[in-house]
Order: structure tokens, then C-alpha cells, then sequence
């Protein structure tokens, strides 16, 4: 379950690699740790 630090994480990542929060997601739950 992603929390409010995996969130920040989540949101620097999108920034970082122009990916979209629900492909974060979806990678997320299919690879565990990012």
C-alpha cells in the first residue's frame, strides 16, 4: 500500500520520467518496491 512518503516518491518519479501516477501504480504493485 502506497503512504504519504511513497506518494512524494511517486510524485517525483512522474516529474522525473513524464509517466502518469496510475502507470506508477500499476508498476508499483506488479514490482513491489520502485
Amino acid at each position: 500500500e502506497m503512504n504519504v512518503g511513497s506518494s512524494l516518491v511517486a510524485s517525483a518519479i512522474e516529474e522525473a520520467c513524464g509517466t502518469s501516477r496510475s502507470r506508477i501504480r500499476e508498476m508499483y504493485n506488479s514490482l513491489g518496491d520502485l
